[in-house]
């Protein structure tokens, strides 16, 4: 089955927001963008009772959201970064089964601390944290750097992918990423 989806992983300032919106204008049939960023934005984070494992919770809500509009037929470019492996497992499950296109969206650390600085929204050393602490090392089904070149350039493979009626396998074979250290 061809995609139906797009999953962006990446670290912040990576490009996966002006990505989204190059492989959406790039497609022939209007797809929409949903990222978590939006999709959660109304989480309330400085709650009192907040507890550190709501974040996942609230990460597999998005998921949903991804999934039961991939299931009525919309088209959708996601973007999240899978924090834990928890967030592995839980992509997994929700969207493995579904033809869903999951793309790793890299950029050089110092292209991502550039950019970092000149947004306003993201706090300074996010992108340096993001991709320290972070796995990058899971099942791609394509992986794209937007170090150096344009949005329109780096979504060419990805809507050349989704085109060309090829299924994506990547997201039902995620596997954690931290193993325990050995004996």
């Amino acid at each position: 089955m061809s995609a139906r989806g797009v999953f962006l992983h990446g670290p912040s300032s990576s490009g996966k927001s002006a990505l989204a919106r190059a492989i959406q204008l790039s497609l022939p049939e209007p797809w929409l963008v949903l990222d978590a960023d939006t999709a959660l934005r109304q989480y309330p984070c400085d709650h009192p009772r907040f507890q550190p494992d709501d974040n996942r919770y609230w990460a597999r809500a998005y998921l949903i959201m991804v999934r039961a509009l991939v299931q009525e037929g919309f088209g959708v470019i996601a973007e999240q970064i899978l924090w834990t492996d928890g967030h592995v497992a839980d992509c997994r499950e929700v969207l493995g089964d579904l033809p869903i296109l999951f793309v790793r969206v890299s950029a050089d650390l110092e292209v991502a601390e550039a950019r970092e600085a000149a947004r306003p929204d993201r706090g300074p050393g996010t992108a340096r944290y993001q991709y320290e602490n972070v796995c990058w090392d899971l099942a791609y089904d394509l992986t794209v750097d937007t170090s150096r070149s344009s949005p329109a350039e780096a979504a060419a493979p990805i809507v050349e992918r989704l085109t060309s009626g090829a299924s994506p396998t990547a997201l039902r074979r995620l596997a954690p990423c931290w193993q325990p250290p050995a004996p």
